[in-house]
This record gives structure tokens, sequence and C-alpha cells, in this order.
């Protein structure tokens, strides 16, 4: 069977690539590449003439555009090891072999003298707050810095679901009356309010976190195979959205949820044979 030569999406290699570092528990990488633009690209060239590669694919290039406090930190060892990574999200009968890894410095915009939202609490927290007269405890700064953490592991667990179902799908999933509405009242949000820079995309990116059980349940026949039953992934996916909205309504959650975390994510990953 030949190649398709229909080259990945950026976007979608990248979300993978991080939700695979997490899983391989390469946290030093992960920190380095989290904040690049990413970009896959191919100049239609076969594999063997740039590194090596299959007789008949083309070399696919990705460029990681780092900001300049992370260019230094990255070595030829975790160069190899993200081309190795990449080799292995990029599905076979694509046509495509990473024959190198291109680091770049991130632009910076000249324009102004912008700060990150992180930094700008951090001088409100440490100047200003003090001279307001609300007691403002101060603990609550390194427990948001805390719950960020926590909710960007759950962004890429909730993502990593999203991006198997829909694959695992493949365009015959089935949605319930309630979940189209839903989808559709989210839709007509989005159209009203223009000025948000969210775009979801396809319909499964509108689902809550929790919906995804019910989008599993539905489709059960496409799932069987990759759950022990029902009820193993349903319940996981309901604990962890519990644990999602704790956060998104400015909870707080410990260590016991923290572990429970990462116990689910790997269980879910171990059980469905992701390459990532």
């Amino acid at each position: 069977m030949g190649f398709t030569y229909d080259l990945p999406d950026s976007g979608a290699v990248f979300n993978t690539l991080k939700a695979l570092l997490l899983s391989k528990n390469e946290n030093k990488l992960y920190e380095i590449i989290i904040n690049s633009d990413f970009n896959l690209a191919s100049y239609e060239q076969y594999s063997r003439n740039h590194g090596g590669g299959r007789w008949d694919a083309f070399a696919a290039i990705p460029t990681f555009a780092l900001p300049v406090a992370k260019m230094g930190e990255i070595d030829d060892q975790m160069k190899n090891r993200l081309k190795s990574y990449l080799n292995d999200i990029i599905p076979p009968g694509a046509g495509y072999d990473v024959t190198d890894v291109v680091i770049s410095p991130k632009l910076v915009s000249g324009e102004g003298d912008s700060i990150s939202l992180e930094e700008d609490l951090a001088e409100i927290t440490d100047n200003i707050l003090d001279s307001t007269g609300i007691s403002y405890p101060h603990d609550l700064y390194e427990k948001g810095k805390e719950m960020a953490e926590v909710y960007l592991y759950l962004y890429h667990i909730e993502n990593t679901l999203r991006i198997f179902i829909e694959e695992k799908g493949n365009g015959n999933l089935e949605y319930t009356s309630g979940l189209k509405r839903n989808i559709q009242k989210k839709k007509v949000n989005e159209e009203n309010n223009k000025w948000k820079s969210f775009k979801a995309g396809s319909d499964i990116f509108y689902l809550d976190f929790v919906e995804l059980a019910d989008l599993i349940s539905n489709n059960w026949t496409i799932f069987k195979d990759d759950f022990p039953d029902l009820d193993w992934i349903k319940t996981k996916i309901k604990e962890m959205a519990q644990c999602r909205n704790a956060i998104a309504h400015n909870g707080y959650i410990g260590d016991h949820e923290k572990d429970l975390l990462r116990l689910y994510y790997n269980s879910i990953l171990r059980q469905i044979n992701m390459k990532y």
C-alpha cells in the first residue's frame, strides 16, 4: 500500500508531542518546548537524501521557535529524542520521516513594554494589595500557580482524549440529541461573541470534559475494544472533570487528587496504547 503523502497538522502533532513527553516523564524537555512556536513542514524531498529514512518517504522538518531564555537549555541528545518521538507520532502511512529537528529563537515583538499576566500579578501582589486594606492571603498567589500547573495537566488529559475519540471515530461518531443541543448553543454563543479569540473547531471541542464520557457511551461499539468496560472510562472521566471544575471555579485540589489525575491519565494512555 502506498503512502498518502498528507502531512499531519502541526497543531495536532505538537499537542500529541506534549502529551507524549508528559507520559514519558520527559519533564525537562516538556518545559523547554511548551511555550515554543511549532511548525511541521516538508520540501517534498526524499528523506534518504536528508539524513536517512525510508527510500520513498519525504523528509519532514519540524521547527521549534523557542523563547530566547530556553535556547541554551536544549542539546543534541534532546533534539534526537524529539526526532524519535515525532517519528513515533507521525502515522507511518503518511509517508514522512523526521530527519532533523530545527531550533530557532522565538521572535519578540518590539511594540510596547508588555509583561506577562503572571509578572503583572506578582507586582500587584507584592506592591499594591498591601496598600489597599484588602485582607488578601499571600499564599493564594502560590496556590494559584500550583493550580495553574494542575490545570495544564488536565488540559492535556482532556485534549488527548478528544484527539483519540475523534481519530478513532473516524467521522462515524454519533452525538445524542442532548450533546447536539449543547454544541449548537455554544456555536451560537461563539457567533454572537466574535470578539473572543477562542474557536473550538470540530464539534468534539465544543463538548465539556464530562460530556466526553457520554460521547464514548453513545458510540460504545467503536470504543469497546479500547477499555475494560464502559464504567471504567466513564468513572475516570467524571472524577477528573470534577477536579477540573473545582479549579475552574477558583477551588483548590490537594495531593490526593493530583495523584489520582496522574494515575488515571497514565492508565488511560496504557489502556488505549496510544503513541503519546
